[in-house]
């Protein structure tokens, strides 16, 4: 199918549903990614594409640095009319939850037209939600997750910010972070992406915290740690010199004290 033919199937569904298309999609129908913003602004309803505004040219200048470009990606929005307006410091318009419902019923139809896409970046909360039920994107940034495609594939879906969120002086020192989450899905398309392994330790005994504490001590490493109180007593504390593996030392659950206080006492004291 070429993407004419799309845009007309497209815009036909929504006319059925009652819902205004201001900017379809742009790219290659055949591509193995596919960007899904939340929707357009005031530049992309006026050049009729998505993604060609201030925002739009930030994500793409993130993008090129993993070969990522127009040419190459199919590009849309789960919203197909504008949601923001730029002039007014990126106020939105409001999509309640019933027109919600129905873009994100389309995004899943023409998520399944594509006959090549296998890594999903997902651009924000209306993104994920549409294409993996989920909510709060920051909760969510940077996972990479596995997906059943529409269309019938396996993929992964990328879940990162929209690029409208690290603009102006809104949240410009996650700009790293974002371009770091479209490198994941450099990776995913070249089968080189590696998850990223962690080890939790949850609930240990009195001897499994002090081998621990001592197993810190020994490799002289950075510690990073976390304590947390309830009712302003400590509760548990946090400890990890490694990205793949650390330890929750919970003193106490919301029944009983688990340790003794000369047990909490010599662990406190160790790991300073």
């Amino acid at each position: 199918m070429k993407i004419e033919k799309l845009h007309e199937q497209f815009r036909s569904h929504a006319n059925d549903m009652g819902l205004l298309t201001e900017v379809l999609s742009d790219g290659p129908i055949d591509s193995e990614v596919v960007f899904i913003g939340e929707g357009p602004g005031e530049t992309e309803c006026r050049r009729k594409k998505p993604f060609v505004g201030g925002s739009g040219k930030l994500m793409w200048e993130g993008a090129a640095r993993w070969g990522l470009c127009p040419a190459t990606v199919y590009a849309t929005n789960v919203v197909k009319r504008q949601i923001s307006l730029s002039s007014k410091g990126n106020e939105k318009h409001v999509v309640l939850k019933d027109e919600l419902d129905k873009w994100i019923d389309l995004a899943q139809w023409e998520l399944s037209q594509l006959p090549n896409a296998k890594v999903i970046v997902c651009l924000g909360n209306y993104a994920i939600q549409a294409v993996l039920g989920l909510d709060k994107i920051t909760k969510w940034r940077g996972s990479v997750l596995p997906l059943s495609l529409p269309n019938g594939k396996n993929g992964h879906a990328v879940c990162t910010f929209n690029a409208a969120f690290l603009m102006g002086d809104r949240e410009p020192r996650f700009e790293p972070i974002f371009i770091k989450d479209l490198q994941r899905a450099r990776h995913l398309l070249d089968g080189t992406f590696k998850p990223h392994l962690i080890e939790e330790i949850i609930n240990p005994t009195y001897k499994e915290s002090m081998a621990f504490i001592r197993d810190l001590k020994n490799t002289k490493r950075p510690v990073s740690y976390d304590i947390e109180a309830i009712n302003y007593e400590m509760a548990c504390i946090g400890l990890s010199n490694n990205p793949h593996r650390a330890m929750c030392i919970n003193f106490r659950d919301h029944k009983r004290n688990r340790f003794t206080l000369t047990e909490s006492k010599t662990c406190v004291t160790h790991t300073r």
